[in-house]
């Protein structure tokens, strides 16, 4: 068989397309967009092909493909196909693309018959590689050569045919009747007629280097995609002609090879939704289609926009078929198989958004209204996110106004690109960017002029006047306050492990992705090396005190003034406290009260930079008890009670503590909200002062008790070599179930379902029933008919997934069960050193349990697990009641 080159390229030689466009076979993603592939080439009008509804007589027409056969050709004939409408698209020079069967068999019957079909104003070199990709898209099947070896009409001899009427060589026994293919032939004018038809035929010989017939274009007419197809290139909508759109990455940012910093954001409300990636997912499509409630449109609005589009393909004729192709095209943007669909976009635009991308120093920034809305997209983008004020400066910044153009297309109504130093002063005075004035005329321009231009007068902008920005009384001013010029790198919006606000358990890491799963392995072996006493190790082991609520506090790196605060410190409108009057504008009930009191006290440490920490108790919170009859000094912050015999030490300095905290965590940045944290704090250079008890994390066996022997390290290394064999196993698995997955958001959840049960066994059954539990009880909750569909589609979707994937899953079970087992060991010897007494209040007094477990960090300080007893420790934790209300 000839490849595509000889085939196409050499003899069919292209004129207006570009044939590397259309490749065969089609990717996955280009058969997702092919469809619609014109409309994202920047260009109306290039890719329209004029289609019209014509006849031909038979013989007036020639084949494009290498193989017809005879047998099936025949026994069309005979079969009584002669003209009419065969449903066949035809080039402009004549040559039929598919239905190649029913023209010869109309030469056979009648020469002179009409065919009907439809014209299209292409050659065959060009119609060949468009229409075969659309039919490929379609998902129609290509075919081959007939079963039972049939004859190709352009190889037989005239004996062939004969054999095939009285004999029924090469016809199909099922269709095969000699007397009627007899007749049929008396019909005609005999054997001599017959004779000179089928040398007329041989003479209509495909060009040379015809593809076969397994490389032709498959143009259903039985399910009318010869419509659809006139359709679609009569609209422009396959995109044929240059300029061509990209199709590696999402529309016209191909050659971005940077992380993509993309999203949305709002004008009106200015909210940002926003993600950083690498491989172009999300699409800008899919953000809208996975949450249409944030960008203000609905599920059933999209739905109607869709099937709006379905009906005017033409393409299917009954109700149950436009609902079928509404769901599927609905799903296709859900999973990301279509990445642009500019009519949903315009519904979110119309809202007030603008969709973004930035790689490295390139911005791109589209949406509709006037252009002020693009300017003002920029300059939220920068107040929240830095894009044009840190890092390198951005070169290159481009702006695309679009409008609705009907209910079911989109027109773009100005197109601008903007360069360099122009950038910022675009930024600062807006207007047209192709007509920004000088800076000479920019510093004489009337101040009533410039306001009715819409820019602003001289050393002024959005926020009053530019002077004095920057200067120690302005940072002083907005120290406590989010301001526009306050400016945050959005990474810290984007990336979690900047602020140390959750940990996951070692074998939680298994759900969100082989590399995560790898890393969580990866610690197991740290841990391990640091119990076998590994000076070398690079990993640094904490243990996870109970307490609460966490503390930040230090000195602020831009005033230098101390503060304390809860993660809140990090929100949008930041809540740090640097006086009682900004904790009881803060906050309220029990945590104001105790962060007045880590207000009064802290200071007194001396912290240099800001620390995280877990208070542990205030004065009030310290009681006395009595544990096998002897006097203990208690505290309960949390779950967990922790108690000293009150003759010890560390039992007289609580009791004559403030205020009692445990540091864990180090920050580091030029401001508040642009630290960095890495796990791990130095308390030893901490100023010693009576009114507050401070307590290091950091994992000591000053006995030497919890020092793995040689055979339960030979056991655990063993178990972990399992595991690693395991997770090479599971890796498919990991990249299907992973946190992005539809079962992403629930497994998590049911996890710790299973624990509040009193049980560590995950299986296909209880996940199936948690999953049911859930999502039934949110469509009881719901008002809205429409809504309690939507929530069971949801339900089932996940439900069918669970069980696609359910020996992916059990695979994904039995490798957290090998992690379990290994945690539980290393638990268990470093549980061996407890000089503090740790208890669980009970109905019945004080049970006596282990820590809440330990922190296991890298050698960056910047990753970190936890390994936790979840039978002991995280059940408790789900069901014991507080003692602290938050505020």
């Amino acid at each position: 068989m000839k490849s595509f080159d000889e085939y196409i390229t050499e003899a069919l030689k292209t004129k207006e397309i570009k044939a590397s466009e259309f490749p065969d076979p089609l990717s996955k993603r280009l058969k997702a967009i092919f469809q619609t592939k014109g409309e994202m080439d920047g260009q109306e009008q290039d890719d329209i092909v004029q289609t019209r509804d014509s006849s031909w007589a038979a013989s007036n027409l020639k084949p494009s493909q290498s193989a017809i056969f005879l047998g099936k050709a025949l026994g069309m004939a005979i079969g009584g196909v002669k003209g009419g409408d065969l449903g066949s698209i035809v080039s402009k020079d004549k040559h039929i693309l598919d239905g190649h069967h029913r023209w010869a068999a109309t030469l056979f019957s009648e020469p002179t018959a009409k065919i009907q079909g439809i014209e299209a104003n292409l050659g065959i070199g060009d119609l060949v590689p468009v229409l075969r990709a659309l039919g490929d898209s379609i998902g129609n099947q290509r075919r081959g050569e007939p079963k039972g070896g049939d004859v190709n009409i352009f190889k037989a001899k005239f004996q062939d045919v004969l054999d095939a009427i009285h004999d029924g060589k090469n016809m199909h026994p099922k269709f095969y009747d000699k007397d009627k293919a007899e007749a049929w032939l008396e019909g005609i004018g005999g054997e001599d007629e017959l004779k000179k038809r089928f040398a007329f035929i041989q003479k209509q010989t495909p060009p040379k280097g015809a593809p076969p017939r397994i490389e032709m274009p498959v143009i259903d007419a039985d399910k009318g995609d010869e419509k659809l197809a006139s359709k679609l290139l009569s609209k422009g909508k396959l995109d044929v002609r240059a300029p061509y759109a990209k199709t590696t990455e999402e529309n016209d940012l191909s050659e971005w090879t940077d992380s993509l910093f993309k999203g949305w954001v709002n004008v009106k409300t200015r909210k940002i939704v926003a993600h950083t990636n690498s491989n172009m997912r999300p699409w800008h499509v899919q953000m809208i289609v996975l949450d249409p409630k944030t960008f203000g449109v609905s599920e059933k609005q999209i739905k109607s926009y869709l099937r709006l589009k379905v009906e005017d393909w033409g393409y299917y004729d009954d109700a149950e078929r436009i609902e079928g192709a509404v769901v599927d095209a609905y799903n296709n943007l859900v999973e990301g198989d279509k990445d642009i669909d500019r009519v949903i976009e315009m519904m979110a635009m119309k809202k007030g958004w603008c969709r973004f991308a930035q790689s490295g120093q390139w911005v791109d920034i589209k949406g509709s209204g006037k252009l002020d809305n693009l300017r003002q997209a920029c300059i939220i983008l920068d107040q929240k996110h830095g894009i044009f004020s840190e890092g390198k400066p951005v070169q290159n910044l481009e702006l695309v106004l679009r409008a609705p153009f009907g209910k079911m297309d989109v027109k773009t109504r100005g197109t601008w690109r903007i360069n360099d130093t122009d950038i910022k002063r675009w930024l600062r005075h807006g207007g047209d960017p192709n007509k920004l004035p000088k800076e000479k005329e920019l510093e004489r321009q009337d101040v009533t002029k410039a306001r009715m231009s819409g820019r602003h007068p001289p050393g002024h902008d959005e926020w009053g006047p530019v002077k004095g920005r920057g200067s120690k009384k302005w940072r002083k001013m907005y120290a406590h306050k989010e301001h526009p010029f306050k400016l945050r790198s959005f990474k810290q919006h984007i990336l979690n492990e900047d602020k140390n606000t959750h940990l996951e358990h070692v074998e939680d890491e298994v759900f969100v992705s082989y590399d995560a799963a790898t890393n969580a392995v990866a610690f197991l072996e740290g841990v391990v090396g640091m119990l076998k006493g590994n000076a070398s190790s690079s990993y640094n082991l904490t243990v996870k005190w109970d307490g609460a609520p966490a503390i930040f506090c230090g000195t602020d790196p831009e005033t230098g003034d101390f503060f304390v605060g809860t993660k809140s410190i990090f929100n949008k409108t930041p809540k740090v406290n640097y006086t009682p009057a900004d904790i009881r504008k803060n906050h309220s009930g029990d945590l104001a009260k105790k962060l007045t009191v880590a207000l009064a006290y802290l200071p007194k440490l001396g912290i240099r930079g800001v620390l995280q920490g877990d208070m542990m108790f205030t004065s009030s919170d310290v009681k006395d008890i009595k544990l096998d009859g002897e006097s203990h000094t208690s505290f309960r912050p949390n779950t967990i009670t922790y108690a000293f015999l009150s003759t010890s030490d560390a039992a007289k300095s609580i009791k004559a503590a403030k205020i009692g905290i445990v540091f864990h965590t180090t920050y580091k940045g030029k401001t508040i909200s642009t630290m960095k944290a890495s796990f791990g704090a130095k308390t030893s250079s901490l100023n010693n002062t009576k009114d507050v008890w401070v307590s290091s994390a950091e994992f000591q066996d000053v006995s030497g008790t919890a020092t793995l022997t040689s055979s339960e390290s030979t056991d655990i290394e063993g178990q972990i070599a399992d595991i690693k064999t395991s997770l090479a196993s599971a890796k498919s698995a990991i990249n299907i179930l992973g946190d992005t997955s539809v079962l992403g958001p629930y497994i998590k959840t049911y996890i710790n379902s299973q624990v509040r049960l009193g049980t560590l066994s995950l299986d296909i059954d209880t996940l199936k029933i948690f999953i049911e539990g859930k999502f039934n009880d949110k469509i009881d909750k719901a008002k809205k008919e429409e809504t309690k569909e939507a929530k069971e589609a949801k339900k089932q979707e996940v439900l069918a997934f669970v069980d696609t994937n359910s020996s992916n899953l059990e695979s994904l079970f039995d490798l957290v069960d090998q992690m379990r087992v290994v945690k539980t060991a290393l638990l268990n010897k470093m549980n061996s050193i407890n000089s503090i007494r740790t208890l669980l209040p009970t109905d019945k007094g004080f049970e006596a349990v282990n820590p809440e477990g330990y922190v296991a960090i890298d050698h960056t300080g910047r990753n970190a697990v936890k390994f936790v007893d979840r039978m002991e420790f995280s059940k408790a934790n789900f069901t014991v009641a507080k003692d602290w209300v938050k505020g």
